[in-house]
């Protein structure tokens, strides 16, 4: 950042936390950074993206057999559903900092850029087509998306969503999942159109966020550090 910028440092848990208020001293904000020891979000099943959690408890009883469709089916219902609500959580948790971020800044002249560094999450979860009811995962954060960015939009507010992941590759492609996993084609084919659908749903959250606001998005990209200086230049 050029010398004089003033930034201030905000961390999201649950709740939002002020880390560091604005400041321009640049050891101040290093400080800020060093002394937390990041932790990934309980409500992440793979934090970083990379592919290696543990296989679905539906997917371990289908390979000991003999257990019966119905209750690996049922399995499949019941962590379909607790995926969908831990990403309505995200939501509730994400669009609620939005909006205390809103109101805070609003006494601040001027326009603000906030750079909010994410993996993002999904504003509506479409329905799964390989569960027993489809619908039940279905759930919709339009309304609440539309008042966070109005709300950040007239408090002058530009949002510059940054992928935390940086470059991303698809999960199947990791060697923690050779073998039996992907000996049929067709589990292959399911994952990896789920995964695509999945990041395309969150970066489109991303530009959307942006867009609305007057920001710019960033993603696929290992290049932070540019992103972060071609936020604060356009600003």
């Amino acid at each position: 950042a050029p010398p004089g910028t003033r930034i201030a440092i905000f961390g999201l848990t649950t709740r939002l936390l002020l880390l560091q208020g604005f400041t321009s001293d640049p050891e101040l904000l290093k400080t800020a950074i060093d002394r937390k020891k990041a932790k990934a979000s309980p409500l992440l099943d793979d934090a970083v993206g990379g592919g290696g959690t543990p296989p679905p408890l539906s997917e371990t009883v289908a390979n000991m057999g003999n257990l019966g469709a119905d209750l690996v089916a049922n399995l499949q219902q019941f962590e379909a559903q607790q995926q969908s609500f831990q990403l309505q959580l995200r939501a509730r948790y994400t669009l609620d900092a939005m909006n205390q971020l809103a109101r805070y800044l609003s006494g601040i002249p001027g326009r603000k850029n906030l750079i909010w560094f994410s993996g993002s999450f999904p504003i509506s979860i479409l329905p799964d087509g390989d569960i027993q009811n489809p619908f039940a995962v279905v759930a919709s954060s339009e309304d609440e998306f539309r008042e966070t960015t109005n709300l950040l939009t007239s408090s002058q507010v530009a949002v510059y969503p940054v992928d935390a992941r940086g470059l991303m590759t698809a999960p199947m492609y990791n060697a923690s999942n050779s073998g039996a996993k992907y000996r049929d084609p067709r589990a292959f084919a399911k994952d990896q159109t789920k995964f695509f659908q999945q990041t395309a749903e969150e970066h489109a959250t991303m530009q959307q966020m942006a867009q609305d606001t007057g920001g710019h998005a960033f993603y696929n990209t290992n290049g932070l550090n540019h992103a972060v200086a071609e936020a604060i230049s356009e600003g």
